[in-house]
């Protein structure tokens, strides 16, 4: 547990300071992800990615719950300028634009996660896309 914590705990951290503007709520949440990794660790090889799913629903969670959630925000990020601001609403206008998906890998890059984490993560969004499929077609 400790090898994981220490491998994955900055990539957690860095992903939910993107997503919820504060490192204080970033912190707390990271920290509420791990603890949920202890009491109920998940049966699947991707402990990556079931970290950052985890994540990005705890982060969605408690940005409903502050009311705070609204088009675009949970990728706003802190500014320090005016023209800072520009470049912001210019990223999450863009973001805006793009699929969940391709904007959650795009997250992750800037994250500092790996292309072969990046790619890992990319495979499970196909594998559950073609299960909605599926479902779908037998509903």
């Amino acid at each position: 547990m400790e090898q994981i914590y220490s491998k994955y705990y900055q990539k957690v951290l860095n992903y939910l300071t993107f997503m919820l503007k504060t490192s204080k709520e970033a912190e707390d949440i990271a920290q509420e992800v791990f603890y949920k990794l202890i009491k109920n660790p998940p049966r699947e090889d991707n402990i990556q990615g079931w970290l950052i799913t985890v994540a990005k629903n705890f982060a969605i969670n408690y940005l409903k719950s502050q009311k705070r959630i609204s088009m675009g925000e949970k990728y706003l990020l802190c500014s320090q300028t005016p023209q800072d601001d520009i470049e912001i609403l210019q990223v999450k206008m863009t973001l805006e634009k793009l699929p969940e998906e391709q904007r959650e890998l795009l997250i992750l890059k800037y994250s500092g996660y790996t292309y072969e984490e990046i790619a890992k993560r990319a495979a499970l969004f196909s594998f559950e896309s073609a299960l909605l499929t599926l479902i779908n077609l037998l509903s």
